[in-house]
This record gives structure tokens, sequence and C-alpha cells, in this order.
């Protein structure tokens, strides 16, 4: 303990004589076996913790966090060292919620090959829930995020040590990490969204407002060129002005997908707009979904997504596609049976257990609750009947 104190006054010591910019003498890489075995240890300079602690408690009783200042850390993990700058992350202040808090860290080496991801507690995403949503995605060949359950210590701190969850951010990484084509990541601004003068006029929905005022933005800007990531930004606007048909935009078999993952997780909250991510596919020229944010406690039950008055106005133009209509049914077909969900287990089994194990060192009576999913695929059928 005594050499780790003078380890950590080293480090302090080193923040004192380094400008603004991650400190580049310490750049290595941490693996996810590495994080999940040793640990990940994260240090933040005094002074720039105490920034963190005064920004949490200034926001911590409030309804929106919408404040952003980064502090110097270092990630290390056995003898590997990361430098990193890293801030508190949330819209909603759950995220600063007890001694589990959420932060945005960009390195400048490699974390679970990554450089831009988020930690925040496993509650934030209701434990298990999130990872599920990843996995299913995965398994029906669609775009979707590094979400792991590592052991974190800050600072040294014991009430801010304990299991946090490692998710990625929307940079090119992903891409690469799931052997895609590099292309732009899209997202909207939700400065508008979260702005509540904002209100629509009679007869018209704010959510259709809101997206028609909404700034457009990528949030990658690797493996393209500027002209690619300009087209990809006027293809999203050019659907949400009625200029084209769904179709002709976004890859209605992806879509279909992805909108029966979530009925099938009993949520809606990834599928809502201003959540969205989306990928333009170099090789199809058509935007794919990128899930995040599920935020799922099976509250949705039922096969709601093949009902075009179900569901948020960006979609209905997509319900104009045989191609989608067809994906959608079959697809929601395929999940309904018995046998996907046995192979989904089986498959992987082994990696579930060790992350339901890490949840029990924060949720000591924490069950993966398979029934409720094949619950849902009777409640599938029943629904098909319908259709």
């Amino acid at each position: 303990m005594r050499f780790y104190n003078l380890f950590l006054l080293f480090i302090f010591l080193n923040f004192s004589c380094t400008t603004n910019s991650v400190n580049d003498d310490f750049s290595n890489e941490i693996s996810l076996n590495e994080a999940k075995t040793n640990g990940l240890h994260i240090v933040i300079e005094e002074a720039g913790f105490k920034k963190i602690v005064d920004l949490r408690n200034k926001y911590v009783h409030k309804k929106i966090f919408n404040e952003k200042l980064y502090s110097k850390a270092l990630l290390i993990s056995g003898n590997d060292t990361v430098s990193a700058i890293l801030r508190l992350k949330g819209d909603h202040t759950d995220h600063l919620q007890g001694n589990r808090w959420s932060y945005r860290i960009k390195t400048d080496g490699k974390v679970l090959k990554e450089s831009k991801f988020s930690i925040q507690g496993l509650k934030t995403r209701s434990y298990f829930s999130e990872r599920l949503f990843h996995e299913f995605l995965k398994n029906e060949g669609l775009v979707h995020l590094q979400y792991e359950f590592i052991p974190v210590t800050i600072n040294e701190i014991d009430s801010f040590a304990g299991v946090y969850a490692y998710e990625s951010h929307f940079k090119s990484d992903i891409l690469v990490n799931q052997n895609l084509k590099l292309g732009p990541i899209l997202k909207f601004n939700e400065d508008e969204f979260w702005d509540y003068k904002n209100k629509a006029e009679k007869g018209q929905d704010r959510d259709s407002l809101l997206r028609t005022i909404s700034k457009i933005e990528l949030t990658n800007r690797k493996g393209f060129d500027k002209e690619t990531g300009e087209k990809s930004i006027k293809m999203l606007q050019d659907f949400i002005q009625n200029k084209v048909p769904a179709e002709k935009v976004f890859d209605m078999l992806k879509w279909a997908r992805f909108l029966t993952v979530n009925a099938f997780m009993g949520c809606n909250h990834a599928m809502r707009w201003h959540n969205l991510r989306f990928y333009l596919n170099p090789e199809t020229n058509l935007l794919e979904p990128v899930g995040f944010d599920l935020s799922t406690w099976f509250l949705k039950n039922g096969a709601w997504h093949l009902n075009k008055d179900s569901v948020e106005s960006f979609y209905k133009p997509f319900y104009e596609s045989s191609v989608f209509l067809n994906e959608l049914l079959e697809t929601t077909k395929r999940i309904s049976e018995k046998s996907y969900l046995d192979d989904f287990f089986e498959n992987r089994k082994y990696v579930f257990n060790d992350c339901i194990d890490l949840i029990r060192k924060e949720k000591t009576n924490y069950k993966l609750n398979k029934k409720v999913l094949y619950r849902i695929q009777e409640i599938f059928k029943n629904d098909l009947k319908s259709f």
C-alpha cells in the first residue's frame, strides 16, 4: 500500500507538469482479459477530481445534467497504463446517484480496443438487460456496442470501487472491431430535444417538429472522406423532410430486425429518434441502426412493432415498404421459436455465467430471468395470429 501511495504521488506530480492534452508518456493498451483479471484502476488528478465531485453535487438533485468538464486521469491494469481525460456523463441525473457515477472517457491508448467509451453503474442500464440487447443485435447481424462488466477502482476510494459497465462510444473503432467497412455514424443533436421551450403547434406532434429543427451530426471522422459524411447527413435530412421514401435511405431488412429485437426485449427506449445512431454502410449505401440504451425492465410486452400505429412517427414511412413488412413478420416468427432462445443461451452460457457472477458483486441476489423471454415468445406467437 505504501508503494502504491508513492506511485499515486508520482502520478499527481506528473499531472501538475503536463498540459491539458492527454499525456503521451504513459500510453499503452489494456485488453478485456487484463481489465477483468486485474481490474481497471482509475487515478484522477486531485484538482480534477474535486471539480468532478463539486459538479456532481451541483446537479444530483436536478432532473437534467448538461455540463461537460474534463479532468486528466490514468487508467491502470496490471503492468499497463493508459493516459486519459474523463468527465461525468448522462442526460438524466440517475447517472449521478449513489456512488456509481457515469463517466465518458477519452484515452490515448486503446482500452478494450477502443479509445472513447463510457463506464457506469450497472443499474443505469438495467443490469444484464443491456448486454442481452447487444447480444441479440449481434445475433441478428446488426451493429452493436461492446458492453462488458469490469471491476473498477477510482482514486482508491472504497465506496466508489466495484463492478461497472463498460460501453462503447460511436467511433470508428466499433466498426473495425466488428469487421465492418468504415463509414459515417450519425446522430441527431439533442439540444433541441432537451429545450422544453420547443412546443409543437396544434395537430403536430413534438417529435416531428424537433426532428426537422435538430442538427444532424457525425460521431466519427475516420475511414471515409468528407463527401461521404456530407452525403450521409443529406440522406437522413431528405427523409426527415419527406423528400425520399424510407427504402431509398434505410436498409429495410436491418431496421425490421432492429424493431423486432426492441419489441422482444419489451422496450422502445432505444427506438426513440433522438437515441438513434445511424451507420452508412458503404457497400449498400444505406443507413443501418446502431443500437444502444435499451434501458428495459420488460414493461412493454407484445408484438406491438407489427402495428404501424404503435410506433412513433419516425418509423411510419417504413411500413410502406413491402420488404420491411415481410422481414418484420419473418423475423418475429423466427424469434418466436423456442429453439431460437435455446440455441442463443446455450452458445453463450459460459460468457453469460461470467457476467452474472460479476453483477452479483453489486447485487448479490441477481438472477438472469430467462423465463420472461420465453413468455414473450408465446405472446409473439399469439399476436402473430392477427397478421
